[in-house]
């Protein structure tokens, strides 16, 4: 117990004094103690937080984990490397062996992300894989256009430095569509679920934000960004550190996607982010990259022709089982009708405190009294046939309070239409139909 309290206050000290530490980094006043000191430290606190995290929450997959601190320390290792080129040297940071780590952090979090993903899923969602490549393409397709082709079409840079430059934003997209694929798969929805998806999303806004503002040559260090990152690996490290951690990749009891409105109020975003990018181009007065977003819509639009597809295999495969049960509803209903049919004793369905005598009423009433069972489902003609010595008795017996599940048993005389009287035996349960809340006999006469 002791150690279980530990696990579930320890997330949370961790994450509040990280995110506290986070808002304090705008406040320190020398810039180099601040991105060589303090930054590493609170990043490197990640680091441990999930290795921490992974060896006391024990969860299904901790090589992913493992992956991630291995990421996180890539990044951590960049940071630093980053200021000391810009503090300590007073040369510029890029490019440098700084981008080698940067760089090289993208692939353990992608592949740590694609192990937790196939957890989930057990390797079998095409319908998440296809929205995700979706998402991926359409905002693929932005980040080409807005960060990656000025920089691509700078005749300034050397062609290293291009490639460096266009790196950034291809792992970004790599990253954002193994997430997606992630973060839209079927699979409970843990607290630890939400830190790492949030940790990672935080990660690639910063990594955009940090793009945009070298592409327009207003980053400093020190800002929002910066601090942006460091929430970010904050959030990783409490992901790790909460005891919902071993949940997160655990299978889904069901595989099926369900088209849920947010999730196709998405894809069709997404889907028309190609025009999208066609009409700013234009009212920027930009040269408009023709071939690339008629390549970007052809792309788009198979891949919702694929989802589609999927989504009308869904409907076919529902609507076939529902002509099956109905099918079998069918003839269950007439192998019902006939054995009530073919029974000597008379089978009856009445509704309490309905005017009607009875909803049904088998053909073996007709032996028993004369009459139809339509014309028994006559209420005057009902009470007309109870023999006038029992009538009185019956009506009392019928507005008796009874309740669901209680059986009723009753002896009584009946007028036959030739005449006769009849000894009737009625044997009734109470039956509640829970959806109306509406309540009936159902017994048998003999």
């Amino acid at each position: 117990q002791p150690d279980q309290h530990k696990r579930l206050s320890a997330w949370w000290i961790y994450c509040v004094s990280g995110i506290v530490g986070a808002l304090v980094y705008f406040l320190l006043p020398y810039p180099a103690a601040r991105d060589l000191i303090y930054y590493p430290a609170l990043a490197g606190s990640a680091v441990a937080a999930i290795v921490i995290g992974a060896r006391i929450n024990r969860p299904a997959h901790p090589l992913a984990w493992y992956l991630f601190a291995v990421s996180l320390l890539m990044f951590t290792i960049g940071d630093t490397m980053f200021g000391f080129y810009e503090h300590v040297l007073g040369a510029d940071p890029f490019p440098s062996l700084a981008d080698v780590f940067y760089l090289g952090a993208y692939l353990p979090v992608t592949v740590g992300l694609l192990i937790l993903a196939r957890g989930r899923t057990s390797g079998g969602d095409r319908a998440s894989f296809i929205d995700a490549t979706i998402i991926a393409t359409g905002l693929g397709l932005l980040v080409w256009v807005f960060l990656m082709a000025p920089h691509a079409e700078d005749s300034s840079l050397t062609l290293f430095e291009r490639s460096v430059l266009l790196a950034y934003p291809l792992a970004d997209v790599l990253v954002l569509a193994v997430l997606a694929r992630f973060m839209i798969a079927p699979g409970v929805r843990t607290p630890a679920y939400y830190f790492l998806g949030l940790s990672l999303m935080i990660l690639l806004i910063c990594d955009v934000s940090f793009a945009a503002a070298e592409l327009a040559g207003t980053y400093e260090s020190g800002g929002l960004i910066d601090a942006g990152y460091l929430l970010s690996y904050v959030l990783g490290g409490t992901a790790a550190l909460h005891p919902t951690v071993d949940r997160l990749s655990q299978p889904a009891p069901d595989l099926e996607v369900k088209p849920s409105r947010r999730r196709l109020v998405l894809l069709a975003g997404v889907s028309l982010l190609a025009p999208m990018v066609l009409a700013i181009q234009a009212a920027r007065g930009e040269q408009v990259d023709v071939p690339l977003i008629i390549g970007g819509s052809v792309v788009l639009f198979s891949l919702v022709l694929v989802r589609m597809e999927g989504l009308l295999g869904i409907l076919t495969t529902v609507l076939a089982e529902r002509e099956r049960v109905e099918e079998r509803l069918r003839q269950a209903e007439t192998r019902y009708r006939t054995l009530v049919e073919r029974m000597p004793a008379v089978v009856y369905i009445q509704e309490i405190g309905s005017p009607d005598s009875a909803m049904y009423m088998s053909a073996q009433i007709e032996t028993l009294t004369g009459y139809s069972p339509e014309e028994c489902k006559d209420p005057d003609l009902w009470w007309g046939m109870v023999h006038p010595d029992d009538r009185e008795r019956m009506r009392s017996e019928d507005k008796r309070a009874v309740e669901p599940g209680e059986v009723v048993t009753t002896e009584y005389r009946v007028l036959h239409r030739d005449g006769r009287i009849v000894w009737v035996r009625n044997e009734s349960v109470v039956v509640e139909d829970e959806a109306s809340g509406s309540r009936y006999w159902q017994g048998f006469m003999v």
